[in-house]
């Protein structure tokens, strides 16, 4: 089963260009974001096919925004980020998966709850 830890995307990275390379590669980067104002999501979808949705009240200073202001998402630092310009807020993807999904030590612990339970 392919996971977040697997797929690279918690993975330490080196300095140099190689390591920008793998960086484009593995790390979660936008290609597309938008609010769904019907149910009250942030929806992003990644270069790599995946896509993640949470409510707005999960991120620092989104809370209490408006569906426009929401709706006003551009992805920035090479889809790396994303910024409402309206709100003057920025969000880190790397840092917002891992927030969502769990540290690179829990994931790792889960993995091998995962596959020992079996």
């Amino acid at each position: 089963m392919t996971s977040p830890l697997t797929m690279g995307l918690f993975q330490p990275r080196s300095a140099g260009p190689a390591a920008g390379a793998s960086a484009r590669q593995d790390e979660p980067r936008a290609a597309a974001a938008y609010y769904v104002a019907r149910a009250d999501r942030i929806v992003v979808d990644f270069e790599n096919g995946a896509s993640i949705a949470f409510p707005p009240r999960l991120a620092d200073r989104l809370a209490g925004a408006s569906p426009e202001e929401l709706g006003d998402i551009e992805i920035s630092g090479r889809g790396r980020g994303l910024h409402w310009v309206k709100l003057d807020v920025d969000l880190s993807l790397p840092s917002l998966v891992a927030r969502l999904l769990g540290s690179a030590r829990w994931m790792a612990a889960s993995v091998g709850r995962a596959t020992t339970d079996v």
